[in-house]
């Protein structure tokens, strides 16, 4: 795994995947780099869902929704669903099946909103500690693109509809 030395520097770059299956991040950017990223944006998925015209387009438009957003690398976990977290007997947090990397903490955030299972009290101690930076929402949609585009890949056609809707809703 290859991750930036110096972690002063913004989390926020674009990943290009051209392979299949499992899409974890670690590949190359656009802009030629290699880092454990934060915003994953495969243009060879985004056309898979019909309009190959919207993946060019999102493409274009990620540094305006990523404009002033400047996030220090973060240990995110990755994979981050309720699935995947859990209280131990001693009433301590677990999280379990990582792909950790550094990135902009928000992505975990975002994972936990997509596929559910955690508390309302869970992300209000999260943000009391950590609050969620402006322009989150519009953020979040596009983190989890990702992993909507990703089940398309690995789980079929259900998930067409949510990815366009999410296209859709960050073009406009």
């Amino acid at each position: 795994t290859t991750i930036v030395a110096d972690r002063s520097e913004p989390a926020v770059r674009v990943e290009v995947v051209a392979g299949s299956g499992d899409l974890r991040p670690g590949h190359r950017f656009l802009d030629g780099s290699v880092l454990e990223g934060s915003v994953h944006v495969p243009a060879v998925r985004l056309q898979l869902s019909g309009d190959a015209r919207a993946g060019d387009r999102l493409l274009s438009h990620i540094p305006d929704l990523l404009a002033g957003h400047t996030p220090l690398p973060s240990l995110v976990h990755g994979d981050l669903w309720g699935g995947n977290a859990a209280i131990t007997a001693a009433g301590e947090p677990a999280i379990f099946d990582p792909a950790t990397y550094y990135g902009d903490r928000e992505v975990d955030l975002a994972m936990t909103e997509l596929f559910g299972g955690f508390s309302g009290a869970f992300y209000r101690g999260y943000n009391a500690e950590w609050s969620l930076d402006r322009g989150y929402e519009t953020r979040k949609m596009l983190y989890n693109l990702y992993h909507i585009l990703n089940h398309f890949n690995l789980f079929g056609s259900g998930y067409v509809g949510q990815a366009e809707r999410t296209i859709g809703q960050l073009l406009s």
